[in-house]
């Protein structure tokens, strides 16, 4: 994934993201070279970081442990449209989009093992559900469906992370995106507000300190070579 510098989650928040996210796809590549997706719930584990879930075993992507995994986490995200930039009235504005999203990569991990299978569950309960674990179920029934199952687990071995959240406007037009992003999702726009409008405003007084300082023009660009 690619990330600009202004882009980037802070480091905080994206293993925020890592450990509280419930459902992404997971992403492997088959041995003729084809990329394979499948959309999973989620459990994250710690020492050592990994992500946890199952697959059904007639599911032959558990069987791509030799090549990497990557799962693919989606957050927040709204589009943003031209007219709520200041740029529009002279046909200088175009429609966008905000969004989060993490990239979690790692060794694939797949088991047969049974106890590996109940683990899964178990985590996997804990992190979605509020009902009873699979030591209070009927287990001759559970038995049989670990038969149909694989333990699945992402080893994490890198974590890509962006918050695309309007950095790159002014703050006036951020605050407007925030308001009007707010009517339809205020997470959302509490997250523009927290991460980019405080980046745009740094970004604004240092180019106001610089033209003060005679190193730049009134459009920004540098004269003192």
């Amino acid at each position: 994934m690619y990330v600009a510098e202004q882009f980037q989650m802070p480091g905080a928040d994206a293993r925020n993201m890592v450990q509280t996210s419930r459902y992404g796809n997971l992403v492997t590549v088959a041995p003729d070279g084809r990329p394979v997706a499948t959309f999973l719930p989620w459990a994250f584990a710690p020492d050592p970081d990994r992500l946890l879930t199952h697959v059904a075993r007639v599911n032959t992507q558990w069987t791509h442990v030799n090549g990497p995994a990557l799962v693919v986490f989606d957050g927040l995200h709204g589009p943003v449209e031209a007219d709520w930039k200041a740029g529009f009235d002279i046909g200088q504005s175009s429609p966008g989009l905000d969004y989060e999203a993490v990239h979690v990569w790692g060794e694939l991990v797949a088991s047969d093992d049974p106890a590996a299978i109940f683990d899964s569950w178990d985590r996997l309960i804990v992190a979605h559900e509020t009902k009873p674990r699979t030591a209070e179920m009927d287990q001759d029934w559970l038995a049989r469906l670990a038969k149909a199952t694989i333990a699945v687990e992402v080893r994490i071995t890198e974590v890509q992370a962006k918050s695309k959240l309007s950095q790159a406007q002014c703050p006036a037009d951020i605050r407007h995106i925030a308001d009007q992003t707010e009517l339809t999702c205020p997470a959302l726009a509490a997250r523009i507000r927290e991460v980019a409008l405080p980046y745009a405003e740094r970004r604004e007084a240092l180019v106001a300190g610089a033209r003060q300082s005679g190193g730049y023009t009134m459009r920004g660009t540098k004269t003192n070579d």
